[in-house]
Order: C-alpha cells, then sequence, then structure tokens
C-alpha cells in the first residue's frame, strides 16, 4: 500500500491506495463493524466505511488517516524509517517535504468514532517508511 502526504501544521491525512488484500480485510471488518452497531442501535446509513472507492473507479480504493507531527520539533506519536529502514530523528521528519514523498505505511485501527448520524473507524499510522519521489521540475526555474 502506498500514501500521500498533505495538509499543513502540525495535523497531516494520509491517503492509502489499498491493494487488494486490504480492501479484503476492510470490507470483511466493515461488515462486522456494522453488525455490531446495529445492535447497539447505530444507523447503517450513518457509517462511513474504511475504504472511499474513487468517482471514475480508475483508481484503487483509499482510506484516510491522520497523524500528528508537531511543526516546531517533528515529534510524532508515530516511528517515521526512510528507504534503507533507519528510524527517522524528531528533527529529520519535521524537515520532509511532504508533497515530495511517498510511504509505505503500517496502520492501526485505533478507536471507534460516533459524531451525530455518522460512524466508523479511525485509523492512524503506526509506522511509516517515506521515500523520496522525483523532484519539481520548477524547484530550479529562476521565475518565480
Amino acid at each position: 500500500m502506498r500514501a500521500r502526504g498533505t495538509g499543513g501544521g502540525d495535523r497531516r491525512s494520509l491517503d492509502i491506495r489499498a491493494d487488494a488484500e486490504l480492501q479484503a480485510f476492510a470490507t470483511a471488518l466493515d461488515a462486522k463493524v456494522l453488525a455490531e452497531g446495529a445492535k447497539l442501535g447505530l444507523k447503517e446509513s450513518g457509517f462511513k466505511p474504511l475504504l472511499n472507492e474513487s468517482k471514475s473507479g480508475t483508481y484503487a480504493p483509499t482510506f484516510r488517516q491522520k497523524i500528528t507531527i508537531s511543526e516546531e520539533t517533528g515529534r510524532s506519536g508515530c516511528k517515521f524509517f526512510d528507504e534503507a529502514k533507519r528510524r527517522l530523528s524528531d528533527t529529520e521528519v519535521r524537515d520532509l517535504s511532504w508533497r515530495d514523498l511517498e510511504f509505505s505505511c503500517l496502520p492501526r485501527i485505533s478507536s471507534l468514532y460516533v459524531n451525530g448520524p455518522n460512524w466508523g473507524l479511525l485509523c492512524t499510522p503506526e509506522a511509516i517508511k517515506c521515500r523520496q519521489t522525483a523532484d519539481c521540475p520548477f524547484e530550479d526555474s529562476e521565475e518565480d
């Protein structure tokens, strides 16, 4: 599974593209959560599944995870690693260029949320392996 990081400040969103194995797991887990939610009186219409299907159907389904990383220190509850599986320091995490990274992510189902009529499972990343992608071709341009 791969993700792209977006956002600013202390909160980041990771949109994970799900492979076939993750899709099967998420579908089975959603079914079990729906069955248990019905026993508690939660309406199926308010359930937000783990996977978000692409509107065009062109891309693999995704699921969004939220991660908190201190913009000042780079401190996070998640462990970050580089391609060589070396753990990154808080300073290295703080200085990551989020738009130029791809991730392999180990997600964790952290809790069940109920927010008015909407409810579902929350995922947070346990560990992330970062890979630098090609630099922007306009970065070194003299014209801004």
